[in-house]
């Protein structure tokens, strides 16, 4: 409620007669400002900050729920991480299995390659690939 006059504020908030209610009581039970061309401002000033309050607190909600669903997906890729780290050990593994049993077959083939041909303890050299 605005009241034009700081002299007509002062005279109705201080105000107590007997027949009379208090005002501020009774703009308080009725959720009612009084505001005075002083005290206009900065009730609008109040206001205005109480919203933008309201705003930034709404923006913060909104930032904890993507920081929330960001910390989901990084979760997500450490697990994939994890997981491809442990497909390229086993991989590595078998790699390194696979040189392993290539060189005792390499090994092996070569030891057939020079077998003796007569009795006589001559050897021959048998080619390996296909050569012209």
């Amino acid at each position: 409620m605005y009241l034009p006059s700081e002299a007509i504020y002062y005279e109705v908030m201080t105000r107590e007669g007997v027949d009379e209610p208090d005002l501020g009581t009774y703009c308080q039970e009725r959720h009612v400002i009084p505001a005075s061309p002083n005290t206009l401002l900065a009730y609008l000033q109040v206001v205005a900050l109480g919203i933008r309050g309201l705003a930034m607190q709404e923006r913060t909600r909104e930032l904890q729920q993507s920081i929330a669903q960001v910390r989901r997906e990084f979760e997500r890729f450490v697990g994939l991480h994890d997981q491809l780290g442990a497909h390229l050990d086993h991989a590595m593994k078998k790699f390194d299995e696979t040189e392993r049993a290539l060189a005792r077959a390499s090994g092996a083939i070569e030891g057939l390659a020079q077998v003796p041909l007569a009795a006589g303890g001559e050897q021959a050299v048998l080619p390996l690939g296909d050569e012209d």
